[in-house]
C-alpha cells in the first residue's frame, strides 16, 4: 500500500479557511515518480513543520484547544499507485509536543507510542455520505458529484485524554464500512 504524506497549514477566518497557505510538496509514487497535477510527500520522506492555523471549530473543541491555537495538520493520501481510495485530514491535540518531523514511515499511533508514550485507546467514529467537490474529486481521482463516504474519528488516549481529530474521504467504490452488533 502506497501512503502519501503532506503537511498543511491553514489559516481561517469566520468558518473559512485559505488554500493559498498550504505547503506544497510534490508527490511521488513507489517508482519515485511524480505524477503532474497532485500535492503530496511521499510517507517515506520526512515533511517540513507546518503548524495549521485555526481548524475546523470541531476540531478545535474536540481537542480543547483555545480558540486560535496553532495545530499541526497532517493529510494523508492512501491508496495505489494511480489509485488513490482515503484522503485523510488529522489534527492533533496541542499537547503533545510533535514536530512534523516524526518518522512517517511508521504508522502514526506506533509513532505517538514511541516517541510521546501516548497509547490510543479508544475511537469514536460517525460515518456519512455525501458528494465530491472539486477538491476532493481531484484528490481521490473521481469526478465532482460522484458519492464519497466521509468518516470522522475522535480519538482519546488511555486517560480520555483527546488525541487526534480525523477526517477521511473515501472513493465510494472502494470502501466498504461493515459493522457487527451482538445482543448480549
Amino acid at each position: 500500500m502506497n501512503i502519501l504524506t503532506n503537511i498543511r497549514t491553514y489559516t481561517r477566518h469566520k468558518s473559512e479557511h485559505s488554500g493559498s497557505n498550504r505547503v506544497k510538496i510534490p508527490l511521488r509514487n513507489d517508482s519515485g515518480e511524480s505524477p503532474p497535477g497532485k500535492a503530496c510527500a511521499d510517507a517515506r520522506s520526512k515533511p517540513p513543520y507546518a503548524p495549521c492555523y485555526t481548524p475546523p471549530a470541531e476540531a478545535s473543541e474536540f481537542l480543547n484547544a483555545p480558540e486560535g491555537a496553532r495545530l499541526l495538520c497532517l493529510e494523508r493520501l492512501r491508496g495505489r499507485p494511480n489509485l488513490p481510495f482515503v484522503y485523510f485530514i488529522s489534527y492533533f491535540n496541542p499537547a503533545i509536543p510533535m514536530t512534523g518531523e516524526e518518522d512517517m514511515a511508521l504508522p502514526l499511533y506506533e509513532n505517538l507510542r514511541k516517541n510521546y508514550g501516548i497509547v490510543v485507546k479508544t475511537s469514536r467514529e460517525m460515518v456519512y455520505a455525501r458528494s465530491a467537490n472539486a477538491e476532493l474529486a481531484e484528490k481521490l481521482d473521481i469526478n465532482e458529484g460522484e458519492p464519497i463516504l466521509v468518516r470522522k474519528r475522535f480519538v482519546l488516549d488511555v486517560n480520555d485524554t483527546p488525541v487526534e481529530y480525523n477526517i477521511g474521504y473515501y472513493r465510494a467504490d472502494s470502501f466498504t464500512y461493515s459493522i457487527e452488533f451482538i445482543n448480549g
